[in-house]
């Protein structure tokens, strides 16, 4: 028998070498497979963690998988759950039914696939859930995908469905009646005007006209406010690129103004306290945006008995902003939460027409945002309000007209002549163009000639008058804004801050070299 001949070191160092690589050449792919792995991995949790209702994997009932957003909902840690038996999170009273159905799904049987049950907390509170059973494969091996939505989330949006689609059908009705009754109160009004011009007339018959004008006058501005509800137009006259949080400071001015001054009265023992986390800018009408917010923190207002807080919270969240505001009042009763945005509902004792929120939500929707309401009786509400931030592109362009504005022109309605041309030179010096009038006609005429920017009015006005004389100012000059300077009886004429229409209120006597500040910064504010 031949020996079997040999290989040579040589030979046998060649073979190892071509072994090495091999094997060098396998680890490779094995390494860019496991990359490939745990990118699909990384992609798949990525995927299961953005979403906002909770989602538990089972595997002959041990959880081997489960989202942030039900490790959130439950107060548990990932490793606090992962491999432990589902029932062991779920409340005595649902644990058979829930085993029953389970053990269906897993062998193959049909089975319902949505049931209530009530998961246990952490913290040892039940939540009631929405579970939703889906079978999946994995390895082919049977598995359960668990859908869980908290009961309470899913009621919040059947109620906000059920607020969008009364506010789809208000808007409808609120833009026929608007139509019909606008041209009435204003017929109205213009024949009293008439008949008080017209002759001599008793005491008594100019005080019924003075009251059926003062009435008609409100009416109107109950249509006009359901002219702006039934408003569905995304595009406005009014559309720019702004910072959001110049307009909220202007809001918390508009809605609590007596704090700038020395008055003192319920607002000042109700404290504001603002965390305003965002600089973000958003597109659309600075000055609906104020108001829209302006209503809302009064409602908060109104809800707080006594003395409180009113906690105002902007912060970014993807591509919205969002604007948190909290009150510690007495909270909104359940028989009421889904009629909070309804027209023409109130609570509130005094004369208002309820028609501030529906208007809120109707300037709100119109920006594409939306508003979440969450109460509770005797803790308080919160408002949770998202906005769609501005595009990047829109944000270039509007800090690109930043640097080509023009001086801003200012009109000054003032009767008495010394004070209208102090005014007008102290802005002049601050590099503002001018122009002045005596009265109402005047001021009006000039302001259709020249498009100003801003409105001084210190007039003689009654506060009836005043909302006519803003909203003509308006129709010349959508984006005008107004200071209106008033006497202390119509500041505290029970009159809201939506009726009087200003976009600042001051009242007499004032300093003016704060007036000329305080229009420096609404002009900043602006652009």
């Amino acid at each position: 028998m031949k020996k079997r001949q040999q290989d040579s070191p040589e030979i046998k160092i060649l073979k190892l070498e071509e072994e090495v690589k091999s094997l060098k050449n396998n680890l490779i792919s094995i390494s860019s497979e496991n990359s490939n792995l745990q990118k699909a991995i990384k992609r798949k949790d990525t995927l299961v963690n953005s979403l906002s209702s909770g989602i538990i994997v089972l595997r002959h009932s041990k959880i081997i998988n489960i989202n942030k957003s039900m490790l959130g909902q439950l107060g548990y840690k990932s490793d606090e759950m992962i491999g432990r038996n589902i029932l062991q999170f779920i409340h005595t009273d649902y644990k058979t039914f829930a085993r029953k159905l389970h053990a269906r799904w897993i062998s193959g049987k049909t089975a319902q696939e949505q049931y209530e049950a009530k998961f246990i907390r952490k913290d040892k509170e039940s939540v009631p859930c929405d579970i939703f059973i889906r079978p999946v494969h994995l390895n082919n091996e049977a598995m359960l995908l668990l859908n869980v939505i908290l009961i309470d989330k899913r009621l919040g949006q059947e109620r906000n469905k059920l607020i969008s689609e009364k506010m789809d059908a208000f808007t409808k009705i609120a833009s026929a009646l608007s139509q019909e009754f606008g041209c009435c109160f204003d017929k109205i009004i213009k024949y009293i005007q008439a008949m008080r011009s017209s002759g001599t007339h008793t005491e008594s018959i100019l005080q019924g006209l003075s009251k059926i004008e003062g009435e008609s006058h409100k009416s109107l501005q109950t249509v006009r406010k359901l002219d702006r509800i039934s408003d569905t137009k995304s595009s406005l006259p009014g559309t720019i690129v702004f910072e959001l949080n110049n307009a909220i400071s202007g809001a918390v001015e508009l809605a609590f103004p007596q704090k700038k001054g020395h008055n003192e009265s319920k607002d000042d023992k109700i404290q504001i306290k603002t965390y305003l986390r965002s600089n973000a800018s958003v597109e659309g009408d600075p000055r609906e945006i104020k108001h829209a917010i302006a209503h809302i923190l009064q409602n908060a207002a109104d809800a707080i008995p006594d003395s409180g807080d009113i906690f105002l919270t902007t912060e970014d969240n993807g591509e919205y902003v969002h604007i948190y505001i909290q009150d510690n009042g007495i909270g909104i009763p359940e028989h009421s939460i889904d009629r909070i945005f309804d027209p023409f509902f109130t609570t509130s004792k005094d004369s208002r027409t309820g028609l501030g929120l529906s208007l809120s939500l109707a300037v709100i929707k119109r920006h594409n945002g939306h508003i979440d309401v969450s109460s509770r009786e005797g803790y308080g509400t919160m408002l949770d309000i998202s906005l769609p931030l501005s595009s990047p592109r829109k944000q270039s362009r509007a800090d690109a007209e930043k640097k080509k504005l023009r001086p801003a022109k200012i009109m000054i309605i003032q009767e008495q002549d010394i004070c209208r041309e102090l005014l007008a030179q102290l802005l002049r010096d601050k590099g503002f163009k001018t122009h002045t009038a005596s009265n109402i006609l005047e001021g009006l005429g000039k302001i259709k000639r020249i498009k100003c920017d801003l409105v001084i009015a210190d007039t003689g006005l009654s506060v009836h008058e005043i909302p006519g004389f803003i909203a003509k100012t308006r129709q010349i000059v959508p984006r005008t804004e107004v200071i209106l300077i008033t006497e202390q009886e119509i500041k505290n004429s029970g009159h809201s801050f939506d009726e009087i229409q200003a976009d600042l209120i001051l009242i007499k006597p004032i300093n003016t070299n704060d007036l000329v500040k305080q229009a420096m910064e609404m002009l900043m504010k602006r652009h």
